[in-house]
C-alpha cells in the first residue's frame, strides 16, 4: 500500500500547516482504502482508536529553488549565437546534446573528418537547416564551467 502524501492541511482547524511546523500523520484503514489525516500539533492529544499507525513530523522548509532552466527558445537562439563560430565546441556540443535529449533537434548522422574530427549533423525537428557539430566532449572541470555558463544564462 501506497502512504498518501501529505495534504499540508490540518484536519481538525482545516488552516494550512506551515513550513517548519509540527504535526501528526494518522493512517487509517476505511474498508480497504488507506487514509492519512494530518493534525497540527496544537490540536494533537492522543491517537484515535483503531488507526493503523500514527507519527510526528514537520512540514518541510520553504527551500523552493529558482527554477533556473533554460527554456527551449533560450536554448534555441544560444545555439544560433554558436552556430557560426569555431571558439566554444565544447559548449556547442553540450548543447546539442541538450537539445537533442529534449528533442528540440535530431541527430541525422555522424561522420569523421579528414582530420579525424568526428562530426554529428542535427537538424531541428521541425525542419530546416542541418547543423554540422564537432564532437568535443569536455572533461569534467570544462563541463562544470558550461554548466555555470548555462546557468548564468537564467539570470538575465
Amino acid at each position: 500500500m501506497d502512504i498518501p502524501r501529505p495534504a499540508k492541511i490540518c484536519s481538525v482547524s482545516q488552516r494550512e500547516l506551515l513550513s517548519g511546523e509540527e504535526f501528526y500523520s494518522v493512517l487509517t484503514d476505511d474498508e480497504g482504502l488507506l487514509r492519512r489525516q494530518d493534525i497540527a500539533a496544537e490540536h494533537w492529544a492522543t491517537p484515535p482508536e483503531h488507526c493503523l499507525g500514527w507519527w510526528k513530523t514537520k512540514v518541510p522548509e520553504n527551500t523552493a529553488k529558482k527554477d533556473n532552466t533554460l527554456s527551449n527558445d533560450s536554448l534555441l537562439q544560444l545555439f544560433d549565437g554558436l552556430s557560426f563560430t569555431n571558439e566554444k565546441n565544447d559548449v556547442r556540443y553540450v548543447l546539442t546534446l541538450l537539445l537533442l535529449r529534449r528533442r528540440l533537434f535530431r541527430l541525422e548522422r555522424e561522420e569523421t573528418s579528414e582530420t579525424g574530427e568526428k562530426i554529428m549533423f542535427v537538424t531541428p525537428l521541425d525542419g530546416g537547416i542541418e547543423y554540422p557539430v564537432t564532437v568535443s566532449m569536455p572533461n569534467q572541470e570544462r563541463l562544470e564551467e558550461i554548466q555555470q555558463l548555462l546557468g548564468e544564462r537564467t539570470q538575465e
